[in-house]
């Protein structure tokens, strides 16, 4: 059987599944349908959407998933109402900047064509931020079940409006429909659930207390998302200035990481978060590094196979993907593969739980003003050209980890080699890295991708079934 941490991860991850899928299948549909320029175009418009609901969602949804369990159930209600309505407050705040910016914006992007998208991108954002409440409402409640059919519902919705705008000829920015209704049905999902599983209560919070607890809670919390968020897309904003339409397009397709990997690390905060919380965690020191240990290793079992199955096959995966136009996206796919190793360590859940939320912040802060000088300069000083935005942030958050560790290890007074499973950690890349030298012979083949990735999935879908699924099942009921 699977130990308790990893069914709660496995269960969250299956809810957000069917969100990404529909990321990765409007993203694929663009590739395919659009010219490169047009894909391009549609791109940046997807950027600012996408940069203002994650920067919008300033803690709000993280505080929903650490509030919802605790409240008592008349609560609920009026916690879940209030996120919907924060959340919708910012949305319209944002787009009543963006949207009678857009002429101004599509300048600075270099294209004046893109106002009617900057604009459409500005008006999607109403259902799309509001919807970011939906997952925690329902998964923080035990229904992650719930919440991966809403999403399934919504990918499917989605998709086919994306396809039937694009075939149909429509205007390009009618896109921006097909996010809407699918953000309504997932929120609409998450509100009838609540409205019913909370009947009788009312939907204004009249607890002072806790009005002041979450909004304690939401600032130092949001301030790092948006920070983060800022960090992220620093790249993609730098790469839009200056570069055009189609390079744009070659540059977003290849500069991404694989979206199971934020599905994984998203799942695991949170479960990890209130495992934390619950610890006193300077007087039980051993048990939390066990907990944080095991969750890392597991993780690592994973990300470590994930890392070297697309080290290998990544032209051939982004030209099935998006076609043949877009292999030279490996490039910085392949820089950003390097992220992965970092993502095997969840720093969020102990830091929060820590109390070290000011830490955090300044991590971030340091974070992007390093990731910026070094992507600005890379960019215009050097002969990386785009390619220097992805390693100015690879290099950026790498520099991040080793102080969100050193500030780890300060809080629970333990040494560096105590930190980390290190030489666990080590073992599991020099094996999953030897064993990976199986798929050479298959990239030097010259197959065509299908057949080339078809073969590698084989490959890692046996690996999986016997060497990682054994060693995550447990036969402790304690086991995480």
């Amino acid at each position: 059987m699977f130990g308790t941490l990893t069914r709660q991860v496995g269960t969250v991850a299956a809810a957000r599944l069917a969100t990404a899928a529909a990321g990765i299948g409007t993203n694929m549909l663009l590739a395919h349908l659009l010219s490169q320029s047009d894909a391009g175009r549609m791109q940046k418009g997807l950027f600012v959407a996408q940069l203002i609901v994650t920067g919008g969602a300033f803690g709000i949804q993280t505080s929903l998933y650490y509030f919802l369990p605790r409240v008592t159930p008349g609560q609920r209600r009026a916690l879940a109402g209030q996120g919907v309505a924060l959340l919708l407050g910012i949305a319209c705040a944002a787009a009543a900047v963006v949207y009678p910016s857009a002429g101004w914006l599509a300048v600075r992007m270099n294209d004046t064509d893109l106002r009617p998208i900057l604009q459409a991108a500005a008006l999607s954002v109403l259902a799309l931020l509001p919807a970011m409440a939906a997952d925690p409402i329902l998964i923080a409640q035990g229904r992650a079940g719930l919440a991966a059919v809403s999403a399934g519902a919504a990918t499917a919705v989605q998709l086919i409006v994306v396809a039937t705008v694009i075939g149909a000829g429509w205007p390009h920015e009618a896109v921006f429909f097909a996010l809407v209704l699918a953000a309504i049905v997932r929120l609409a999902t998450a509100l009838i659930y609540a409205a019913f599983a909370t009947r009788g209560h009312p939907w204004i919070l009249t607890s002072r207390d806790l009005l002041r607890e979450q909004a304690a809670y939401i600032l130092p919390v949001g301030v790092v998302s948006l920070l983060d968020v800022l960090s992220t897309y620093l790249d993609r904003s730098l790469i839009s200035i200056w570069y055009g339409n189609e390079d744009f397009a070659v540059y977003v397709y290849g500069a991404m990481e694989i979206p199971f990997i934020s599905i994984l690390m998203g799942s695991l905060m949170p479960v990890l978060l209130p495992r934390f919380s619950e610890m006193s965690l300077r007087d039980k020191t051993s048990a939390v590094l066990d907990l944080w240990h095991r969750a890392t290793c597991k993780t690592a079992m994973v990300l470590f196979a994930v890392f070297f199955l697309f080290l290998w096959i990544a032209p051939s995966f982004l030209a099935l993907l998006y076609s043949e136009r877009y292999r030279s996206s490996a490039l910085y796919f392949r820089i950003y593969l390097f992220l992965i190793p970092i993502r095997t360590v969840s720093f969020m859940p102990l830091l929060f739980a820590l109390g070290r939320r000011n830490y955090v912040v300044t991590g971030s802060a340091l974070d992007i003003l390093l990731n910026f000088i070094l992507s600005v300069a890379l960019i215009r000083l050097t002969p990386l050209g785009m390619a220097g935005a992805a390693v100015g942030t690879v290099v950026a958050t790498i520099a991040q980890a080793w102080f969100y560790l050193a500030g780890i290890r300060r809080a629970l007074g333990v040494a560096w080699g105590q930190v980390l499973p290190w030489a666990a950690l080590a073992r599991e890349a020099m094996v999953v890295g030897g064993l990976s030298l199986v798929l050479w012979p298959l990239v030097v083949a010259g197959l065509p991708p299908s057949i080339e990735v078809l073969v590698a999935a084989t490959l890692a879908m046996i690996y999986g079934f016997t060497r990682i699924i054994p060693r995550l099942r447990v036969h402790k009921e304690h086991a995480a």
